[in-house]
């Protein structure tokens, strides 16, 4: 009974950031392999080809599309070919987003820093908001009228961040713009809950992913140690755990749940803001020692 209520079997959903190797495939493996048929998005051809091979392999079912999320068009054609090639939407994962950005057409001269807010250069700011908020915003208007459409219901799963629920040093805009998706989640699933149409978030914490290794090398594994030593479990989040996350968002396992968001962060943010566990521990072995002493 419950297992069956995980399934998407016969349900069309689009995941937007399908490629990469990451959260994104992980997510759309895992809905193949939940029986849902799948739009592939991603922006580029070699991106989307590799996730639908790694789909056919398993057995599932996939089209793809290479497009842009900053492009309004290429949004609602990918709902169109939901439509057109499965005669429904039912589930759209907006995924994209990152602070590691690059302007249309080349390369900002500060794509990639990372700054304190009064240092900030203006072409960064614009496209962090640009491809973490002002295209869920258009992804949920097109997704929701789809779904209205189509008259099935429908779950939008948006990705925020846990940068959202605190500061964000020297990623001020990146906060800011998650900040903002959690908002219009919510202000979605008041507006759209009694026309069957759900919309929740996912919050994760450090997780790692082929690209961005390759895109900071360097600085990946002082990343993974810093994050570890914040987590309640000791280590990043896999993205096969958000893609976990994700298909019980799209299921009818989850059909009573709408406006929420969902932290898959290893326990970060339950730590103290004073100290972590092991701060803490430490601080109780000092104080041990004094008073034995």
């Amino acid at each position: 009974m419950f297992t069956d209520r995980l399934r998407l079997d016969d349900r069309a959903v689009i995941v937007f950031g399908a490629g990469g190797g990451g959260m994104g495939t992980a997510t759309a493996l895992a809905i193949a392999d939940a029986g849902g048929n799948l739009v592939a998005f991603d922006i580029t051809d070699d991106r989307v080809a590799e996730t639908q091979r790694r789909i056919k392999a398993s057995g599932g079912h996939s089209v793809g599309y290479a497009g842009d999320v900053r492009s309004v068009d290429d949004l609602a054609n990918a709902c169109a070919l939901a439509t057109s090639k499965f005669g429904r939407l039912d589930g759209v994962v907006n995924l994209v987003g990152g602070t590691r950005l690059e302007r249309p057409g080349g390369t900002s001269r500060n794509a990639g820093t990372w700054l304190p807010l009064h240092e900030y250069p203006e072409d960064v700011y614009e496209d962090i908001f640009a491809v973490n908020l002002t295209y869920v915003f258009h992804s949920c208007q097109i997704a929701a009228r789809t779904m209205l459409e189509c008259g099935n219901g429908g779950s939008i799963v948006n990705f925020a961040s846990v940068s959202a629920l605190e500061g964000a040093p020297y990623h001020g805009p990146y906060g800011a713009a998650k900040a903002g998706v959690m908002s219009i989640t919510k202000t979605l699933a008041v507006e759209l809950g009694r026309q069957g149409i759900r919309a929740n978030c996912i919050v994760p914490g450090s997780v790692p992913a082929p690209l961005s290794k390759a895109a900071s090398s360097n600085t990946f594994d002082a990343i993974t140690d810093r994050a570890s030593l914040r987590s309640a479990l000791g280590r990043r989040v896999d993205p096969v755990e958000i893609a976990g996350a994700v298909l019980f968002l799209l299921s009818n396992l989850s059909a009573g749940i709408t406006g929420q968001c969902l932290n898959v962060d290893a326990g970060a943010s339950a730590q103290s803001p004073l100290g972590t566990d092991t701060d803490y521990a430490r601080t109780t072995e000092i104080r041990h020692a004094e008073s034995v002493g």
